[in-house]
Formats: structure tokens, sequence, C-alpha cells
């Protein structure tokens, strides 16, 4: 990564320097524009997304200020929406919620426009869905549940549109089975289960026939464990833990089967997530007063089993300087968790 990192920064250099002696040459400002891009996505990657700020910033102040011959041009106010989306997210990244709403609310309307205008180009649709996804993200993290739901289902609704014109296509289907889950992730937290269960299960339906097809694939096992796993945590809240066996069962034999290099931080933290959500179904399986007091027993051990197995790899990330911002306080909220198991299990 250290030498990408030294090739994307050397490239930096040679665009100012070109940029600098042709200020009026617009090819070698763009060249500099997207220079800064891909650096600041790399910083992004690698957790520094107060740099990564600073690098996109640079690139929207290039691609803003071209000629106004230049700024309606279809090619510029797309650049123009990509910058405003990575500062939405790097935004995102430094907690500042109304500022990555804001951002990306402009992105979104720029996207919106050209879709208007360019009806039959595929891609303004697509980066128009990536927004109203981006959207919902950030809404979720206000704690705008409602307001998250619509922009998640509106998502939903494009999505669906482009795979009916290309069901060959794996980008629309992958696209359609992620906005699917955080569908039915609002429809949870909303205390709407039966619908939320309709949403998990289109999308697991779309994950398994990409994993049949390509069990290789790290992104589409990673989303098919996800939708099981919240499958388990939903059918559990339902009081359905019978129903929940399998989708449980399912998500930790595909996790460990799945090998994982040390260094992917984005898909360990997510496993780490997921053992949380799985400890958290079992605990409530504990819980129940329907079952017998071994079989209370046997879901305590495995849930505290499946933290300590999350909390093992928060640890692990935080000792490779790889745990991200927003998952910092994950780790200590696991431990009372644990102490909650031990208290039952003695």
């Amino acid at each position: 990564m250290s030498g990408a990192a030294d090739y994307l920064r050397q490239a930096v250099r040679l665009r100012e320097d070109l940029a600098k002696a042709a200020p009026a040459d617009l090819e070698r400002q763009h060249e500099l524009s997207a220079a800064y891009d891909r650096m600041g996505m790399l910083l992004l990657e690698q957790g520094d997304a107060a740099t990564a700020l600073t690098h996109f910033r640079r690139s929207l102040g290039i691609v803003s200020s071209v000629p106004d011959a230049e700024q309606g041009r279809e090619s510029t106010r797309r650049s123009i929406s990509v910058e405003y989306e990575h500062i939405g997210s790097a935004l995102l990244e430094l907690d500042d919620l109304p500022g990555a709403l804001e951002n990306n609310g402009r992105a979104l309307s720029l996207r919106a426009a050209l879709s208007k205008d360019f009806p039959l180009n595929v891609d303004h649709q697509r980066t128009l869905q990536v927004s109203y996804y981006n959207q919902g993200e950030i809404l979720a993290r206000m704690g705008r549940t409602h307001a998250a739901l619509d922009s998640y289902r509106e998502q939903v609704r494009i999505s669906e549109k482009l795979s009916r014109a290309d069901p060959q296509n794996e980008q629309y289907r992958g696209d359609l089975a992620y906005s699917l889950i955080r569908v039915g992730d609002m429809l949870f937290k909303l205390a709407r289960s039966a619908e939320a269960l309709a949403s998990y299960k289109l999308s697991q339906d779309l994950r398994s026939a990409d994993v049949k097809a390509d069990p290789a694939n790290l992104w589409k096992r990673s989303s098919l464990i996800e939708v099981k796993a919240k499958l388990c945590r939903t059918l559990v809240a339902a009081h359905a833990g019978a129903d929940a066996h399998e989708s449980c069962s399912g998500a930790l034999s595909l996790m460990q089967s799945t090998a994982l290099d040390p260094g992917n931080a984005a898909i360990r933290s997510f496993f780490a997530d997921t053992y949380s959500d799985l400890a958290a179904a079992e605990a409530k399986l504990a819980a129940s007063e329907r079952i017998s007091a071994d079989e209370r027993q046997r879901h305590w051990r495995s849930a505290r089993n499946l933290y300590v197995q999350g909390l093992g790899i928060w640890q692990d990330l935080q000792t490779r300087n790889l745990l991200a911002r927003a998952d910092r306080g994950k780790k200590d909220a696991v431990l009372p968790k644990i102490a909650e198991c031990d208290a039952a299990l003695h």
C-alpha cells in the first residue's frame, strides 16, 4: 500500500508541475484534478480522512473553476458530482454528518439533473442510485430512520430498473442486493419485522445465486453472510428462534470457511460486527422462558464465544493500526456483553 501511495504522490507532483507550467491547458488541469482524487481515495482507504478531504477539495476547486463553456459539459458536471460525493464520504468518516449530508446532496442533485438530461445514459442512473445509498447511510447515522428508509427505497427503485434492463449485469444485481439489505435494516429499526424479513430474503436470493456462480468472490460472500446474519437476528426478534437456526448457522459456516488477509480491515471489521450480531441473537434466545436450563446455558456459551471472536478481530485491527474511527468504540462495547454472558454462566 505504501508503494502505491508513493507512486501517487509522485504522480500528483508531476501533474502539479505540468499544470503550473500551462495554466490555460484544460487537459492538464483535468489530469491534476484526477490525480488529487485518486490520492484522496487511497488516503481515505488508509484511514486518513482529513488529508483525503484536502485532496478532494483541491480536485473540486479545479473542476469547478474551468471556463463557463466547460461548466455545462456532461463530463464536467459528472466530475463535479464525483468530488462532492467523495467530500461527503470523507466528512462522514470524520463524523461531520451535516457536512456529509450537504455535500452528498449536491452530488445527488447534479446526478438527478444528468439523468434527466441524458435519460439513455445508464452510468448517470447508477451514480444517482449510489448517491441515494450514501444519503441513506448518512441519514441512518443521524438517527433519521424514516428518511433513510426513503433514500434506500429510491435506490432499490433505480437498481431494479437497471437490473430489469440488463439482468446479466453483476454490478446492478450487487447494488440491488445491498440496497435491499439496507431497506431491511431500517424496517428492523422501526420494528417492522415482517417487512424486514421480506427485504432480507429477496437480497439473500440474489446473493445466493451470485455466490453459487462465483464462490471465491469475497465481496459476494460477505454480502451473503451479512444478510443471513440479519435474517437470523430478525427471526429471533420476531420470536421465531426455530426458523432462525438455518440462517444463523449458515452465516457462521460461511465466515469460518472464508480465508481473509489480516490486513483487510474492511472485511475483517464487517466479520467482527457479524459475530456480535450473531452473539446478540444467541443471547436473546438464552433469555427465553420457553427453553430448558441446559439449552439456556448452551445459548449463553455460544453468545460468549461469538462475542470473543469479534473482540479478537477488533483488538488485532487496533494492534495493526487498522481500526477505523467509526469502529473504535465497538471493542469496548463488547466487554460488558461478555461479562453478561459470564454472569449468566455462573
